[in-house]
């Protein structure tokens, strides 16, 4: 599997180094620097947030589907769902494309913690395009984070369950 990340933030080596361990090198990772091309009608200006859908289905246009590339969007902004207040990230099941939005990453974090926060919602994101749903594991990354003190209090890595069926995945 190839992993395309395609940034508005610098993604650092030690970002880039977490990720392959959390996958056991078992990943390709690609990093490609960029402002993304966002479209106005998926920014809610009285928000001041981006609907995640929305801009996640544009993207899919945009770049289309690779059935071995797994595109994560790093978009430097706010983003929501229908019916939540903020989302750190949205992905479908099994697809090719998600989002991470960084703006919340930020909050009273100096620069590691702010990467570790990232390693930890890419993570998740390409968990979903693999197939994994959320997990009950608290510690798992795949943990659904409804504060950053969930995020934090997680690991960036996937436990032993999750990986187990993401070596299945892998293999196949």
């Amino acid at each position: 599997m190839i992993v395309r990340l395609v940034s508005e933030v610098e993604i650092t080596e030690k970002v880039v180094n977490m990720m392959l361990e959390a996958f056991k090198n078992r990943i390709n990772i690609d990093v490609k620097h960029t402002i993304i091309e966002k479209i106005e009608s998926a920014y809610n200006k009285a928000r001041r947030q981006y609907n995640g859908e929305l801009l996640l289905r544009y993207l899919e246009y945009l770049y289309g589907t690779t059935s071995n590339v797994k595109y994560v969007f790093i978009i430097d902004d706010d983003g929501y769902a229908v019916g939540l207040n903020f989302i750190f990230g949205i992905a479908r099941l099994y697809g090719n494309h998600a989002i991470v939005f960084t703006s919340r990453l930020y909050i009273n974090a100096d620069k590691d913690l702010f990467y570790n926060r990232l390693v930890k919602e890419i993570n998740h994101e390409l968990g979903h395009l693999l197939g994994l749903n959320h997990c009950d594991n608290p510690r798992c990354v795949m943990y659904f984070s409804n504060t950053l003190m969930d995020t934090d209090y997680k690991d960036y890595k996937y436990c032993e369950r999750c990986f187990s069926e993401i070596e299945s995945i892998l293999s196949h």
